[in-house]
């Protein structure tokens, strides 16, 4: 599973998955925010024109999760859209059934990897999760990596 947030982390996630070859892969999710129409466009685009590999389209599927806090939503009107966040995160997770999620911090990944953590303690099974912090952090971990450091690999 890979996590693309809107703007800057869809960049560099395109930069970081330009060797990707899908074909190596059983089944590979792309998940997005529900709002975020720019990252749809860009994934397509970057898929259709840049990739090393040829992209086997059937081995990909595209899944929208709702956002747990929206651009310049304060912190305190975002604890009810992250609980949302987090239920529908946790059937996303259900459904997939991942080995592995990878993400570059945007906080639509911060419900969906303590999702797939709970499911896999909860259902013994083994996942693992490559965080990969975004590249404009070269002093401190972002406020998703601050979160998500217990439950990364």
């Amino acid at each position: 599973m890979l996590i693309f947030g809107s703007g800057g982390h869809t960049t560099e996630m395109l930069l970081m998955l330009e060797f990707l070859d899908v074909s190596k892969y059983r089944h590979v999710f792309i998940v997005i925010a529900e709002t975020d129409t720019w990252s749809m466009t860009k994934i397509s685009d970057h898929f259709a024109n840049k990739m090393r590999h040829k992209v086997d389209y059937s081995k990909i599927t595209f899944k929208k999760v709702k956002r747990a806090r929206e651009v310049k939503q304060t912190y305190l009107s975002s604890v009810w859209t992250t609980l949302i966040a987090l239920a529908h995160s946790l059937a996303l997770v259900v459904e997939c059934r991942v080995d592995l999620i990878v993400t570059n911090g945007p906080g639509t990944a911060v419900p969906l990897v303590i999702a797939n953590w709970l499911f896999a303690k909860a259902c013994c099974r083994v996942t693992k999760t490559l965080f990969i912090e975004s590249f404009c952090r070269v002093d401190s971990l972002s406020l998703s990596g601050k979160i998500l450091r217990p439950f990364s690999d």
